[in-house]
């Protein structure tokens, strides 16, 4: 090899190494960049979610309040709340549900063939006990629990039914 191609060889290899080295640079940042992104879209989102849903409880609860204000709390008033809550929803897929404390399902407004069942071992496909996560949320006053439920929209068809 020459001298001259041997000099012209040593200047442009460097600068190819170079090159390659910025654009992998570049598409790493690039990578992260589009992640931070993304996990700011869904704060942003789930911000707004919870907000929502706050005020959807706070009206749900301004609703069945005076089915209480006699303080008797009797049979007859938790059947009228689960009877108002059953016609209350939001949006296409909102809704509300009620369990009791040991995880039976007292009302669902879209899926009727749950209550009366004991889910409290019910766990979503992330292995999360879905009950026992949302009354310990509600227990806590955390208010807000995260979990995967098929939808009662999808769920009517018999190979699409939910699994527990």
């Amino acid at each position: 090899m020459q001298l001259k191609h041997k000099i012209v060889a040593l200047g442009i290899l460097p600068l190819i190494l170079a090159i390659a080295v910025i654009c992998a640079l570049v598409i790493v940042q690039n990578r992260q960049l589009g992640e931070q992104q993304a996990q700011l879209i869904e704060d942003s989102i789930l911000a707004s979610k919870r907000a929502e849903l706050k005020n959807y409880v706070e009206m749900a609860k301004s609703l069945i309040e005076p089915l209480y204000a006699d303080g008797k709390g009797d049979e007859m008033a938790q059947q009228r709340v689960l009877e108002e809550l059953r016609k209350l929803s939001f949006g296409i897929d909102g809704y509300f549900f009620v369990y009791d404390r040991q995880g039976r399902s007292l009302m669902h407004a879209r899926q009727s063939e749950l209550v009366g069942k004991y889910l409290w071992d019910m766990t979503d496909p992330h292995g999360l006990p879905v009950i026992q996560a949302l009354l310990k949320s509600a227990e806590s006053g955390a208010g807000f629990q995260r979990y995967a439920w098929k939808n009662p929209r999808l769920a009517r068809s018999p190979t699409n039914l939910p699994t527990w």
